[in-house]
C-alpha cells in the first residue's frame, strides 16, 4: 500500500510551500489508527483461537468417550451372543423335575 504525496496544494502554491508537518501529522494519525485496528483484530484472533481450541478439546474428548462407549457396548454384545451355559442347566433341570 503505497501513500500518494500530493505536493501541489491545488491553490497554486508551489511545491516549497507544501506544508509537510501538516502531512506529516496526517500521516502519523492514520498509522496510529492502523495500528489500533491491528491490535484489536489481533486481540479478537487470540480469543478467537482459545475458544476455537477449547472447542477442539471438548470434541476430542467427546469422541474418545463415544469411542470408548462403543467398544464397550460391543463386547457387551459379543458377550450376549456367546451362550451361556447355566441359564440352559437351570431350565433342563426344571424341566425335567430335578429342581422343585
Amino acid at each position: 500500500m503505497a501513500l500518494e504525496v500530493d505536493v501541489s496544494a491545488g491553490n497554486g502554491d508551489t511545491p516549497k510551500e507544501y506544508d509537510y508537518k501538516s502531512r506529516c501529522e496526517e500521516l502519523e494519525a492514520a498509522l496510529s489508527e492502523t495500528r489500533s485496528a491491528l491490535d484489536d483484530f489481533q486481540l479478537s484472533s487470540r480469543e478467537l483461537e482459545a475458544e476455537l481450541e477449547r472447542e477442539l478439546e471438548n470434541m476430542e474428548k467427546q469422541y474418545t468417550d463415544a469411542k470408548r462407549q462403543k467398544e464397550r457396548l460391543r463386547m457387551e454384545s459379543d458377550e450376549w451372543k456367546v451362550p451361556h451355559p447355566a441359564p440352559t442347566f437351570f431350565w433342563t433341570a426344571v424341566l425335567t423335575g430335578v429342581v422343585e
